[in-house]
């Protein structure tokens, strides 16, 4: 029990530090709304990947590479949107943490969640094969599991958005560089995210 722990913080650990769409999105998003109205946005995964897991245990044997390359291009395009919607954001040369703005959204974070391939991908290759031995051995073992793995991966993304977010306290030049960096980050995955869908479904 003690090595599927570990196992399960290791994972959760490498699923926060690998960057992503998610973690662009939620380090633009911390930039512009600042860590206490963004860090609640870590708990999103726990409403998407719910069906990302059930789905993959039918992936194991039904689901056709197609699905992932159609699953990746809806999401490139809807990264484009965020792209495009915090582009807006570095033009109006407005101070992002002082603007009065909605709240951003749990449900927004989690709809980039779903449509971010990494969760499928992992879940399928890794997650799903691990959590099901540690089902079969006993089943508090693989709700052990899921709760290593959640909460090493939140808690390493609320840290991240803690150091993240407190560039605000720095000029506005830097404040925008550093937006600017999140937006090229969200059109380069959002380009290479379709690109590769194509291939995949092409």
């Amino acid at each position: 029990m003690i090595t599927l722990s570990l196992k399960a913080l290791s994972l959760g650990l490498s699923a926060a530090f690998s960057p992503g769409p998610f973690q662009a999105f939620l380090f633009a998003e911390a930039l512009r709304s600042g860590f206490r109205r963004t860090v609640l946005l870590i708990f999103s995964p726990l409403l998407s990947d719910g069906p990302i897991i059930v789905l993959s245990f039918l992936a194991l044997s039904r689901l056709p590479q197609a699905f992932l390359g159609g699953l990746q291009v809806f999401g490139g395009l809807f990264l484009l949107y965020l792209a495009y919607e915090n582009s807006k954001m570095l033009r109006s040369g407005l101070a992002f943490q002082s603007e009065a703005r909605a709240y951003p959204g749990i449900w927004k974070a989690a709809l980039i969640n779903f449509l971010n391939p990494n969760p499928w991908l992992y879940w399928v290759t890794i997650g799903v094969p691990l959590l099901i031995a540690a089902w079969r051995q006993n089943p508090a073992q693989a709700v052990l599991f899921l709760f290593c793995f959640y909460a090493s991966m939140m808690l390493a993304l609320a840290f991240l958005l803690f150091l993240f977010s407190g560039s605000g306290r720095f000029n506005l030049r830097l404040q925008r560089l550093l937006l600017g960096v999140a937006v090229f980050c969200l059109l380069s995955l959002a380009l290479y995210q379709i690109s590769r869908g194509i291939r995949l479904l092409f």
